[in-house]
């Protein structure tokens, strides 16, 4: 009665291996997951539990080339069946599925990982979590689906917000959530309507539940007569959707199709804090990656800012260079009024500064001081004027002295434009002591960096890069080149936010402020 899984070890001529049997009392039915480097496999087969008092229980199994098959562990807490293991992250870390439970609870899903073993993702208030079907690749993101009231409800997991329901569309019974793109932004599923013909459906971060055929058919003619009744996949960057449906004539059939995704990018970088004098100005560098010129607007706030705070910059200058080169230089912007008010985003006062110009890639500096040398707080700010162009602003930065209080390094930065699915990946570093290796003087030993969204909530925060995120951080090959520089990798949907660079323990110096578009 035991099954056995199988590889194939040599492509080319299909040389298949045994990959062992499941250990002695069990059987392994199904393997029905890989990781992407193909060394963990996950699946599901009956066995016996002597701890438990019952039989035919199934329990959720792991192949490695290392250590063969073996079980993941039991469950506590009593009469618990772990009967899939549906899914597995790219490293093969994280491992869900879902468990069918006796205890008169209703199902749950679980999650099993190297570090914590099996614990369960808890089940939302009122509804019966029967399944984790999908994984991100990154293992930050789990979807599955719950049974309620005889009415389906699909749900998402992460470790930092843990179950919150995707959402449902009026009148709609959605059964499944069945993949998650990478980085988790992007979720397919099925839902079926008062029990007639399914449809497919996707969910994302900016939008929230949408109907697949409605967000496919524009790039993808041929599904507009189709029933999408199931989205079984997505590709790992979120573009590509595979599942089946009912075609024009009425027969199943599968179909691929390709999902218009245009990730968010940066269309803005501010960066405000108290501009002094000498190296002690503020100084923007942005990046222009691609092969198309980019239109932008650069602009020098000051005055208008004293609504706000005291000791606003009385007149701020600007000067755009690159290399050695200026560019161009501004002193006030309504030297070239027409220009800048047709941007729609003019300064909000005749002696602050503002230069639009069209750039080639490559990179830029601007420099934002006081026209008599006096000092205050000012902000420096780059936006995109030209979004539909193929180049785009892959790197801004600020460098300038970090006080105290009010004084720190705040920079703000939007994230826009695309297709409006899916989400943007920025790495945010704030730079201080390897800025001597460059000649800096005074440059701050010891910054903390911490990340909001635009309604104030802190979504992460960083003292020593090393200390969190470390391998994804390195990863990006990117990494602060001091052990005590600070960094975050984020996944950030179309919005505004801010991150503030302090000193630790109050102290004081030269910092720098990135932000990093990545692929």
């Amino acid at each position: 009665p035991y099954t056995t899984l199988f590889q194939s070890a040599d492509a080319a001529t299909a040389t298949i291996t045994s990959l062992g049997f499941i250990p002695p009392n069990g059987t392994s039915s199904l393997a029905n997951a890989v990781s992407a480097d193909g060394l963990v496999i996950v699946g599901h087969g009956s066995d016996y539990n002597p701890d438990i008092k019952g039989s035919g229980i199934s329990q959720a199994f792991r192949w490695t080339a290392g250590t063969g098959t073996v079980g993941l562990g039991w469950l506590p807490g009593g009469f618990v069946n772990f009967s899939t293991a549906l899914a597995v992250s790219g490293d093969g870390s994280i491992v869900v599925g879902g468990s069918n439970s006796t205890n008169g609870n209703g199902n749950e899903a679980f999650r099993w990982t190297e570090a914590e073993g099996m614990k369960g993702l808890g089940i939302p208030s009122g509804a019966s979590f029967s399944r984790a079907t999908g994984i991100s690749g990154d293992g930050a993101t789990i979807i599955g689906h719950s049974g309620f009231s005889n009415r389906n409800r699909a749900f998402r997991w992460t470790a930092a917000e843990g179950m919150i329901e995707l959402g449902t569309l009026p009148g709609q019974n959605v059964s499944e959530a069945n993949a998650a793109s990478f980085d988790g932004s992007i979720i397919v599923g099925r839902s079926t309507i008062d029990f007639n013909p399914s449809r497919a459906f996707i969910w994302d971060k900016t939008n929230g539940m949408r109907d697949l055929k409605e967000v496919l058919v524009a790039g993808n003619p041929n599904l507009s007569g189709w029933t999408l009744s199931t989205a079984e996949s997505i590709s790992a960057d979120g573009r590509t959707v595979v599942g089946y449906g009912l075609n024009p004539t009425g027969d199943r059939e599968g179909f691929s199709a390709y999902l218009d995704v245009v990730p968010p990018q940066l269309l803005n970088i501010s960066t405000r804090m108290r501009v002094q004098t000498g190296e002690n100005v503020l100084i923007g560098g942005f990046i222009i990656t691609g092969t198309e010129p980019k239109k932008v607007i650069i602009r020098g706030i000051g005055p208008s800012l004293s609504s706000f705070f005291s000791g606003a910059l009385p007149d701020p200058t600007l000067v755009l260079h690159q290399g050695n080169t200026t560019i161009a230089n501004n002193d006030n912007w309504k030297e070239h009024e027409a220009e800048v008010l047709a941007t729609t985003i003019p300064p909000a006062h005749d002696l602050e500064s503002a230069i639009i110009t069209t750039l080639t890639p490559g990179n830029y500096t601007a420099i934002l001081s006081d026209k008599n040398g006096a000092s205050g707080v000012g902000v420096v700010e780059v936006y995109d004027l030209a979004q539909a162009a193929s180049s785009r602003l892959a790197n801004i930065s600020s460098r300038g002295f970090v006080d105290t209080g009010d004084s720190v390094m705040i920079g703000g930065l939007i994230v826009g434009g695309g297709s409006g699915v899916g989400t943007g990946r920025v790495l945010v570093r704030a730079i201080g002591p390897s800025l001597e290796s460059a000649g800096v003087t005074g440059a701050l030993q010891d910054p903390t960096l911490e990340l909001f969204n635009s309604s104030g909530t802190s979504l992460a925060s960083n003292d020593d890069w090393m200390t969190t995120q470390k391998a994804e951080i390195e990863a990006t090959t990117i990494p602060p080149t001091d052990d005590r520089e600070s960094a975050l990798l984020a996944t950030l949907s179309a919005g505004s936010y801010t991150a503030i660079v302090r000193g630790n323990n109050n102290t004081t110096g030269v910092a720098v402020v990135e932000v990093y578009n990545l692929p």
